[in-house]
Formats: C-alpha cells, structure tokens, sequence
C-alpha cells in the first residue's frame, strides 16, 4: 500500500511539474519578442533609471556585488566543500555572481563606447539646451510653437534611435528576472520554513548564512532601483524553468542512489508531496510577483520625479 501511495504521488508531481514546464515554455514562445515591453534596449542594460545619476555608480555597485558575492561563495565552498551546489542556495548564489558579472562587463563595454561627450546623453543636453535658449529669447507664438514642434519630432527621432540588445545584453536580461525571483524564494523558504526548525544549530546564525540568505536580495532589490530594465511579468516563466531544472537534478540524483533531499518536501513519493508542489508553485507566483511588483511601482516613481 505505501508503495502504490508512493507510486501515485511521484506520477501527480510529475504531471505538476510537467505541466508548469510545458506553460512557462508557451508562455515565452508566445510573449517574447510580441510587444514593447519585451524588446530590450542596449541603453537600458546600463544606463541608470535617473538620468542625473551617472552610469558609473550603477557599474561600481554590480562590481562591488560581483566581488562580495564571489567572496562570499567562494568561503562557503572551502568550508563546506563542493557538496553545497546540492541546495537551491547555492544555485541561485551561481545565478546572482552571474548576472552581477555579466552586468559589470556590458556596463564597463557600454560605458566605455559611450564616451558620454559624444553620447546622445550629451546630445539630449546640447539640443534640450538650444530649445530652452530660444524659448528664453522670447518671439512670437508662431516661432515658439514651430520650437516646440521641432523638439517634439527630435525626441520622436531620439527614442527611435534606440540599439537593441546584443545576445549577451538578452541573456542579461533574463538572468535578472531569473534571479529576481529565485532571491526571494530563497530566502523565503530558509527563513520562513527551514529556519524555525534549525534555529538552535550553530550555523543557523553564522555570517555564511546570512549572507547566503540575505544579501541575495539585497543586491537584487538595490540593482532594481539603480538600473533602467524593464521588467515584464512574463519573464517569471525563465524563474519557473530555473527551478524545474533543479528538481529534475535532484530527482536524477536519487534515482542514481541518494536517499538523502536538502528540502524534504521535494520526495515525490511522501503522501503530501503533490500538495507541497502546489505550494511551491504558489510561492514562485509571490515571489516573482513582489519582485515585479517592486519594480513597477519603482518606474511609476521614476517617471513621476526622476526626469
């Protein structure tokens, strides 16, 4: 009997897992690349959300975090050895020096191409500054309305004159929505579900963990605010994938022998495992959805009081 309830739960999570595969695949097949939302600009991968702030913060911060979250791993595998990559933690940890190492190389690329001076930074200032000149020499209606006319058709000819995205900038991109999500879930299930039961272990408060279980965030929520990446809700279908791989890694594990799991609620063969996997699927919707939550209303704010 216990093996027949055991048999069952494995083919309802399997069917779980399947399924939200086969939707987060649909979903990108469908969305990617069908609106604006989606398209990525090269600017965008580097320039800061507020334009008064100067590109070379946003490039300090991503190497500053490139280095820390090195760092940071780096200790835990002489510590803990290589055995770590079996958690979702690490994983996600690979993901985050990732993204803040590919980010510090597009940025340093963009910034150094830009030259600034003879940016369309520099550009938007020069014809900005024209405009506001003749306004301020005064004129007649006509003349101020055929001013505005031509800086109406300058900003059309500006946006359009976008650069799209090379593959690493795409790639960028979707690592940061990637990690996004995987940040929070991260340290929501240690915090929220593992914790309490590990709280009176000696490394449950060590700077490790901590710093593994934190900082993720941090970085991510920090770069949210600084960057001027857009951040379409769709994209969560990459942060799903991310984790069925995982899943479907652990379960090639323990079909090889393992019997041990670092999160006991992914045995598909326990009696409640297909409803821990309903919970798991519900707690990427949240995760994701404050990330992009965050994000969004932080481009409200920016288009409000960030010129």
């Amino acid at each position: 009997m216990a093996i027949m309830e055991g048999l069952v739960s494995l083919l309802l999570c399997s069917v779980i897992i399947v399924v939200c595969a086969v939707a987060a695949i649909v979903l990108i097949v469908v969305k990617e690349g069908s609106s604006h939302t989606s398209t990525v600009y090269t600017d965008n991968l580097w320039k800061p959300s507020c334009s008064s702030l100067h590109p070379f913060w946003l490039l300090a911060f991503r190497f500053l975090a490139f280095l820390y979250s090195s760092t940071i791993l780096i200790t835990d595998v002489i510590v803990s050895g290589f055995s770590i990559f079996y958690f979702y933690t690490q994983w996600s940890f690979v993901l985050l020096i990732t993204y803040f190492g590919v980010a510090t190389v597009v940025s340093a690329i963009a910034a150094s191409r830009s030259r600034l001076s003879g940016s369309h930074f520099a550009k938007a200032e020069s014809t900005v500054g024209l405009i506001k000149g003749l306004y301020s020499g005064g004129g007649d209606v006509e003349s101020k309305n055929a001013i505005a006319t031509l800086q109406m058709y300058w900003e059309t000819v500006f946006a359009d004159d976008e650069e799209l995205a090379t593959y690493w900038g795409f790639l960028m991109q979707i690592i940061f929505q990637t990690l996004a999500g995987a940040a929070v879930l991260t340290d929501a299930v240690y915090w929220l579900g593992l914790f309490p039961f590990m709280k009176d272990l000696p490394r449950s408060y060590d700077f490790l963990e901590i710093n593994l279980h934190g900082m993720n965030a941090v970085f991510v929520l920090v770069d949210i605010m600084l960057n001027r990446m857009s951040f379409p809700w769709f994209r969560g279908a990459y942060f799903t994938l991310w984790t069925v791989v995982y899943v479907l890694f652990q379960w090639s594990v323990h079909a090889l022998g393992v019997q041990w799991w670092p999160y006991p609620f992914l045995d598909p063969t326990q009696k409640y495992g297909p409803i821990w996997y309903l919970v798991l699927c519900g707690a990427h919707v949240v995760s994701y959805g404050l990330m992009w939550g965050i994000a969004s209303m932080k481009h409200r704010i920016i288009s409000c009081f960030c010129k």
